[in-house]
């Protein structure tokens, strides 16, 4: 994908611990003290990978929250600032040990930091929902859902993605990009956005990626090649 105008804050082949200067893990708050048993680094299809699981019995991520359990990473580098245009790439891999055609869960977020989600992705009823918010004022979302490819086809693939993202009360955007499960080549816009994905009183906006869950049962992916540019 054209990268033109765009310079890169940092990159990601996850061959060591570094995403961990980037990014906080956020996970069942019981577990606090084994963070390996939901993040770790390791070796995958000849890729440096890092390994998220969700576990059957996990808790929320903080003690007394009504939130669904969650294994995610929180982006806390860069805060996507009003009117500042964005693109993040990486590589996931929907791991054939979960029963993604019934999995119900966030797979990735773009989050006002103290008024709530704005933009996201949920794997429901093998489809996948681009949720996105349409005033600054409202908790209200429109969706559109994308039946093909869906999580289930994407189960024991590795799938690109690519999103330019611009954060605005008024006049952002988001263009949610995608390779093909079965042939990685040039990817391919299956969902774009333009008006508001900033919620009123919005400090910046940031990015989380993992798996947000109520399910209660075992999921799994891996995630590598990351990097998240920012428009000059």
């Amino acid at each position: 994908m054209d990268q033109s105008g765009y310079s890169t804050q940092y990159s990601l082949d996850f061959s060591n611990n570094d995403y961990t200067k980037y990014f906080n893990t956020q996970y069942s708050y019981t577990n606090h003290s084994t963070p390996a048993k939901y993040f770790n680094i390791t070796t995958f299809n000849g890729k440096h990978v890092l390994f998220i699981r969700l576990y059957s019995g996990d808790a929320p991520f903080k003690n007394g929250s009504d939130t669904n359990p969650r294994s995610e990473l929180r982006e806390t580098a860069t805060p996507l600032t009003n009117d500042n245009e964005y693109v993040f790439e990486w590589s996931s891999y929907l791991n054939t040990d979960t029963e993604w055609d019934t999995f119900h869960g966030i797979l990735n977020q773009y989050f006002s930091n103290n008024n709530g989600p704005c933009d996201d992705i949920t794997a429901m009823n093998n489809d996948y929902h681009f949720m996105y918010i349409t005033s600054p004022d409202s908790d209200a979302k429109s969706s559109k859902v994308i039946a093909d490819p869906s999580p289930n086809g994407d189960k024991g693939h590795w799938v690109d993605y690519f999103v330019r993202y611009k954060v605005s009360h008024t006049d952002g955007y988001i263009e949610w990009y995608r390779g093909s499960p079965t042939a990685q080549s040039t990817c391919s816009l299956v969902f774009g956005y333009n008006g508001t994905t900033a919620r009123s009183g919005n400090d910046y906006n940031y990015f989380k990626l993992g798996m947000y869950s109520g399910d209660n049962t075992y999921s799994s992916l891996y995630v590598t090649d990351f990097r998240l540019s920012i428009k000059k």
